[in-house]
């Protein structure tokens, strides 16, 4: 497997903070357009926390695959997707 160059760190992270926003933009677009059920607040609640607890797992899986790897710049996301799990 090729090593993460900086630019490619760089194309990572631009990468996962579109698709970490991507579900907000999703979100909006729901409840505007009265998509998002009878009570749009517990649809939100169910969607975001689903989301967070994905993320979370996917968090916790960087450190592992960076080591399995030998991929040391993909720990420097790591940081990154913990906000958004946030």
């Amino acid at each position: 497997m090729k090593r993460l160059t900086p630019r490619g760190l760089f194309w990572l992270k631009g990468l996962l903070h579109l698709s970490f926003l991507s579900p907000i933009i999703y979100l909006v677009a729901m409840v505007l357009t009265d998509n998002a059920g009878g009570d749009p607040v517990q649809y939100i609640i169910h969607y975001t926390g689903m989301g967070a607890i994905n993320a979370l797992v996917v968090t916790l899986l960087i450190s592992p695959i960076a080591k399995r790897f030998k991929q040391g710049l993909l720990l420097q996301t790591r940081r990154l997707v913990g906000l958004y799990v946030f």
